[in-house]
C-alpha cells in the first residue's frame, strides 16, 4: 500500500464524488453475479478484482495477487483488504468485510476505476458490466 495509498489518497476524492453520483443510476451489473467463495465467480470480474487490489492495495510485504479469473485464498484476502480499505477512506461506507464482493463493494470499485483519469475507460466501463453494483 505504500506505493499505491498516495494514488488511492489522489482518486479518494474525486472518487467519493463519483460514488454519490452512481446512487442513481444502474450502469452496473445488477444481476447479482457476486465475487467469492460460493458465488459465480465469472473469471472476468474475478480478473477485475485482482487487479483492483494490485493497482491500490497490495500487502504490506508488495505481494500481488495472481490476475488469473479464479477466486481463491489470495483473492478472498484480496477482497477482505479492499473493504477494510474502502471503509478506512470513505467514511460513512461501513462495509461488510466478508470476502464478497457484492453490490455495495462492486459499487465503491467502480466508482474508483471510473474516477482515476490513469484508468482506460473501456477497461472501467468493462468491470462496470461483470461486477455487481
Amino acid at each position: 500500500m505504500k506505493r499505491r495509498g498516495a494514488r488511492l489518497a489522489v482518486v479518494a476524492v474525486t472518487a467519493m464524488a463519483a460514488v454519490a453520483g452512481l446512487a442513481g443510476t444502474s450502469q452496473a451489473d445488477s444481476t447479482g453475479r457476486n465475487v467469492g467463495y460460493g458465488q459465480p465467480n465469472i473469471p472476468k470480474a474475478v480478473a477485475c478484482v485482482q487487479k483492483f487490489y494490485n493497482h491500490y492495495v497490495e500487502d504490506d510485504r508488495g505481494r500481488l495477487v495472481v490476475v488469473d479469473g479464479k477466486f481463491g485464498p489470495d483473492t478472498d484476502m484480496a477482497v477482505h483488504k479492499i473493504q477494510l480499505l474502502v471503509n478506512q477512506r470513505f467514511p460513512g461506507a461501513q462495509l461488510q468485510v466478508d470476502g464478497v464482493v457484492g453490490p455495495r463493494t462492486g459499487h465503491y470499485i467502480i466508482g474508483v476505476l471510473r474516477s482515476d483519469w490513469f484508468v482506460d475507460r473501456g477497461y472501467a466501463e468493462g468491470c462496470a458490466q461483470v461486477l455487481p453494483g
